[in-house]
């Protein structure tokens, strides 16, 4: 869950950054354009040409905002699968026994107390239940005396 909601944070300061970027690039695009026309007024440029590079500045703008509105699809449609996944998780999950737990967690804070014997010795690895069923040659520190 806390990687899911990292990851959606990141993802939003990811989609945050693009809008910041791209609207620092439509004000500097507004800004060149006034330049283009107080050029245009001075005769310091030809009309024609202060025009071609307001339609480039506009195409960039259009693509930009395009690209911006792909990249958040994409950002919203990988959070939506992060979650169903998630979810899918969830429900496949092993269901947890709280009443096991609890008695579990009461039957070692008695024996941490002195007031019950433990089923098996803790120090004693050989006396762990269910120690049979697993392989002795994963535990290469484990020693058997016979």
């Amino acid at each position: 869950m806390d990687k899911i909601y990292a990851e959606e944070k990141r993802l939003e300061h990811e989609a945050r950054k693009m809008e910041r970027k791209m609207q620092r690039h439509n004000q500097k695009a507004i800004e060149k354009k006034a330049d283009y026309a107080e050029k245009v007024k001075k005769g310091q440029m030809p009309k024609e040409f202060a025009q071609e590079r307001s339609r480039a500045l506009d195409d960039k703008s259009q693509s930009q905002a395009k690209a911006l509105a792909d990249k958040k699809a994409a950002i919203a449609e990988q959070l939506q699968k992060m979650r169903d996944d998630l979810t899918k998780k969830m429900q496949n999950a092993p269901i947890i026994d709280l009443e096991e737990i609890k008695k579990q967690a009461t039957d070692l804070c008695q024996w941490l107390t002195g007031k019950q014997e433990p089923e098996f010795d803790p120090i004693d690895k050989t006396k762990v239940p269910g120690q049979d069923k697993m392989e002795s040659s994963d535990d290469p520190d484990s020693e058997e005396d016979d």
